[in-house]
């Protein structure tokens, strides 16, 4: 009984597939298939059309947005990964559409087709800086207004721009420029400083 189940999951995923890349092939970029995931990178420039077209196709009807990750790699051109996490109730099917965006560009916002996209993107645009065209309320969300910087980009400095006191005297937060104790370590070959051998 449980091959059974397997058997149909893994005919559900290749009909999606199969649909996807004869409907919207043009927009795909890669597809993959393991047991019981697709993954789908997809065209930054199609991307709407293509969500639209995962949401409201009979035989597809990804109609829930679970997650929106993101990935920062520096070195490449295209920095940022952002992974979309889509699922169809109806078949039971889930897809990830991988999207590849630059330091500078910005992503159409999802919001028109999926209202739980309005929390996701606000929280990547806070962590990463990606900007959301279309969004209707695009802050920040995790971090203080008045924060400098994403703190999730790779090149984002460890222990931050300022530091941030409670000030007993006026009983405000303050905010100061960061000022280090001691100066950056450098112990050679030692790989653990505190355990010597």
């Amino acid at each position: 009984m449980k091959l059974y189940f397997a058997l149909i999951k893994q005919l559900l995923l290749i009909r999606s597939l199969f649909l996807i890349l004869t409907n919207v092939g043009r927009s795909v970029l890669i597809c993959e298939i393991d047991s019981y995931n697709i993954v789908i990178y997809v065209r930054k420039s199609f991307f709407f059309s293509f969500s639209l077209f995962l949401k409201y196709h009979y035989y597809t009807r990804y109609q829930q947005l679970t997650e929106i990750a993101c990935v920062d790699y520096p070195q490449r051109a295209n920095r940022f990964s952002l992974s979309y996490l889509f699922l169809s109730c109806f078949y039971n099917v889930r897809v990830a559409c991988v999207c590849l965006t630059d330091a500078l560009g910005s992503m159409v916002s999802l919001v028109s087709l999926f209202a739980g996209s309005n929390w996701l993107e606000r929280e990547v645009w806070d962590m990463f800086g990606i900007m959301f065209v279309y969004h209707p309320d695009l802050r920040r969300i995790l971090t203080d207004y008045g924060f400098l910087g994403h703190p999730l980009r790779k090149d984002f400095p460890l222990s931050g721009f300022v530091e941030v006191y409670f000030n007993d005297m006026t009983q405000l937060v303050c905010y100061q420029s960061l000022s280090l104790a001691q100066e950056f370590r450098d112990y050679g070959r030692i790989q653990n400083p505190w355990h010597l051998n």
